[in-house]
């Protein structure tokens, strides 16, 4: 939605560099280009903005956040997405987005992590 890409991009700010690492290792550096916002050049936001412009995004879209709810596991079928939480509680959706951090289990489940 361009309403919700605007408000990230007055809200962050360029950088001059921002590098990658995987297992110790740089595996990607991108440098500043210029000032202008979406010209590929790092662009940086507070992840606490970031998460509050996203939560207003889905609320207006009629979506919420859960609050204390842990992935356990996941499982892709013909019907969608079958989740389980730590709960043992299920869910089943469409489709889900892993971003959960660098200890995720969506990586761990998908064997990527």
């Amino acid at each position: 939605d361009q309403v919700t890409s605007q408000t990230l991009l007055a809200e962050g700010e360029s950088v001059d560099r921002i590098m990658v690492f995987r297992d110790n290792k740089q595996a990607l550096a991108i440098s500043r280009r210029s000032d202008t916002p979406g010209d590929g050049s790092p662009w940086a936001i507070p992840q606490d903005r970031t998460e509050a412009i996203l939560r207003d995004h889905l609320s207006r879209l009629g979506g919420e956040v859960t609050w204390s709810t842990e992935l356990a596991d996941f499982q892709q079928s013909e019907d969608g997405v079958r989740v389980t939480y730590t709960d043992g509680g299920t869910d089943t959706f469409s489709y889900i987005v892993g971003a959960d951090g660098i200890r995720s289990i969506v990586r761990k489940v998908l064997g990527t992590g």
